[in-house]
């Protein structure tokens, strides 16, 4: 696989999906965290989709200790703060987890990840288009 291949693949879309709960739930930790788990939190949420491109492109296996020290990370955050909501979190990374185990790992899609910047350019520029085809139907 190409260097710039990795980023149309389910796999690497889904690490960088799984960013937007895991920030949810680091922004609900208490601030005493703000050096233990919060931080740990933020560097797996890089590490992971770098992980996963580099496994990708070199079809090694370094996604495996990322995926497990996240997995510990959501067990202790469920174990020390019972209150706070993991699920969308361990859910997401359990389907990563059985893509990055089967045969689809490199499945690429047919369509590159859209940020939400260029969601919301995409969606501003639909509005102005069906603004513009209404007034000239008037």
């Amino acid at each position: 696989m190409n260097l710039s291949d990795y980023r149309h693949t389910y796999s690497w879309q889904s690490a960088i999906e799984l960013g937007r709960p895991l920030t949810k739930l680091t922004e609900e930790l208490p601030s005493q965290e703000n050096h233990g788990l919060i931080t740990a939190i933020q560097g797996l949420m890089i590490d992971l989709p770098a992980a996963i491109a580099e496994d990708l492109i070199s079809n090694g296996n370094s996604r495996q200790r990322v995926i497990l020290r996240l997995e510990s990370a959501l067990e202790l955050i469920e174990s020390v703060y019972p209150a706070l909501d993991t699920a969308n979190s361990k859910q997401m990374l359990d389907g990563l987890v059985d893509r990055c185990t089967s045969d689809n790992f490199n499945e690429k899609v047919s369509a590159p990840l859209k940020h939400s910047d260029e969601i919301e350019i995409d969606n501003t520029n639909k509005q102005e288009h069906a603004t513009e085809e209404a007034l000239e139907s008037v």
